[in-house]
């Protein structure tokens, strides 16, 4: 069953709970080639709960949120999510710039902290090449690189 917007979204859930998000173009992919992406079952019972409390039955899932918590309006903005992210971020004391590109160059660095692989890390953060998720996860691919494998067998 589709839970996101037709146009740039679609959602399917699988019979085990997970889902499995299509996102049909985007920046990274303006051509339209498309991209399946893996969410779990948390995160799909999590984005159901939200859809039946805020009211959505169709169209964008990320809206403005009234006070009593249904959703209102057109999609957010770029700009919106990132002052939401700023409120979110100060009382939690995480100080300097933060903005929704932190979770892409966090998430980079989780993967390969885990051990994903570059190119398993570049495919999951949709990147068209290695460069940039290297950048990102320089100091994690440093310490398990050839010399601290070497070195101290890491």
């Amino acid at each position: 069953m589709p839970l996101f917007g037709p146009q740039r979204y679609t959602c399917i859930d699988e019979t085990d709970g997970t889902g499995r998000l299509t996102v049909h173009r985007s920046k990274t992919d303006q051509e339209g080639a498309g991209a399946v992406l893996y969410l779990g079952a948390p995160t799909m019972q999590r984005v159901q709960a939200w859809l039946t409390r805020a009211g959505i039955g169709a169209g964008p899932v990320f809206r403005s949120v009234r006070k009593a918590g249904s959703a209102i309006g057109p999609r957010l903005t770029a700009r919106s999510v990132s002052r939401i992210i700023q409120r979110v971020a100060e009382p939690l004391s995480i100080t300097g710039r933060v903005s929704s590109h932190s979770f892409r160059v966090g998430s980079a660095q989780s993967l390969v902290k885990r051990g994903a692989t570059l190119t398993e890390t570049q495919l999951a953060g949709r990147w068209k090449s290695p460069r940039m998720p290297a950048h990102y996860a320089r100091g994690q691919l440093a310490g398990r690189g050839a010399m601290a494998r070497l070195r101290y067998g890491a």
